[in-house]
């Protein structure tokens, strides 16, 4: 995985060549065109938001998250021991549980993120040894759902319902 990194905490910049990130003005109090935020700091979220990764190096990680492939089989036992979340839903999903620093959406495992103007989703369907992995350089839609969320689910839906 040659394509991570996590920067330091002093710094907001991306390695080229790399996508511009943008935040709907209304989702800001601001009417207008989206803003470009590809330079706004992430360390604030530091392990949380400001790791920066290729799609390539995702496709990766999720495989090696769901499956525990770097962890003991009684640590992987522990993080997949799931709650199922109050409600029963994420990111528009009916049905989401969540283990240590895991989620399960339907039957993916993996998990989303955001942080200014970017949002993905990664995640791995063990039984059919499937990676859905979406990255968008749009914080939010007006909703305020992500849109690699929605993306994740139309493609759950077609490709494994």
């Amino acid at each position: 995985m040659y394509g991570s990194s996590l920067p330091s905490r002093t710094s907001s910049a991306i390695s080229a060549p790399h996508p511009h990130g943008y935040v709907l003005a209304e989702t800001v109090g601001r009417t207008g065109a989206p803003l470009d935020v590809t330079d706004f700091n992430p360390s604030w979220g530091w392990t949380a938001g400001s790791a920066i990764s290729t799609l390539h190096d995702l496709k990766i990680w999720a495989r090696t998250l769901a499956t525990g492939q770097l962890l003991s089989v009684a640590t992987q036992k522990e993080r997949l021991s799931w709650v199922l979340l109050a409600g029963g839903s994420w990111i528009g999903h009916d049905t989401v549980a969540y283990g240590l620093g895991v989620a399960k959406f339907g039957g993916v495992i993996g998990h989303n993120g955001e942080i200014a103007g970017f949002q993905s989703f990664m995640g791995y369907l063990p039984q059919k040894e499937a990676t859905i992995v979406v990255l968008t350089n749009l914080y939010a839609a007006p909703d305020g759902s992500g849109p690699a969320d929605d993306l994740e689910k139309f493609i759950q839906k077609e490709l494994f319902a």
